[in-house]
């Protein structure tokens, strides 16, 4: 089934994200888009799309942008709601952190946290609440990023399939040493 062994090759190249260049899984992802099966079938096409918005989120943030606005509109067009909400939850964490537009990034990721609440997508509850704690540490509103991350982590806990939260335990750990609190933040390390 050459759909699933698409679907399986853009999986595993997005698996690989912490443990290979950017650069590398961004070739081979452009690879599997060539092929007829991915360009023909826009479940495919919505799945490359992901992967590389994700993969370009570290190397550029504009390709990454422009990826998720991609994102955006198939998942408008297949009905993905899921998809629709996550990347324009990630759409509205570059308002914040490129365009400096703290209203309109409140807005889009508010509702992103509000639909994944809506639809019980405990993965996207975690991660929008995690980047929403980072956000709170630049504008150093410390204990706004505390709630933030504790909530991630009841996320996490409630979600039976959610990997080890390491960034939200890394967010976390940072705010509390820019909080002056050191100590607290070795102790939630270790």
């Amino acid at each position: 089934d050459a759909r699933a062994v698409a679907a399986a090759r853009i999986g595993l190249i997005l698996s690989s994200i912490y443990t290979a260049s950017s650069q590398k899984l961004l070739e081979g992802l452009e690879r599997e888009f060539q092929k007829p099966v991915v360009a023909q079938n826009t479940s495919l096409e919505l799945r490359y799309w992901v992967a590389k918005a994700y993969l370009e989120e570290q190397p550029d943030l504009q390709a990454a942008r422009q990826a998720w606005n991609q994102v955006v509109e198939i998942a408008r067009r297949l009905g993905r709601r899921e998809w629709e909400s996550r990347a324009s939850g990630h759409l509205g964490i570059f308002l914040w952190v490129i365009d400096i537009d703290s209203a309109g990034a409140t807005r889009r990721v508010g509702q992103a946290l509000v639909d994944a609440f809506n639809n019980n997508d405990l993965s996207a509850q975690v991660w929008f609440q995690a980047n929403v704690g980072h956000v709170m540490c630049l504008m150093k509103r410390y204990e706004a990023a505390m709630n933030f991350y504790q909530k991630a982590l009841t996320s996490a806990n409630l979600d039976k399939k959610c990997p080890f939260p390491l960034d939200v335990y890394l967010g976390k750990a940072r705010g509390l040493v820019q909080m002056g609190k050191p100590t607290h933040a070795v102790s939630l390390i270790d």
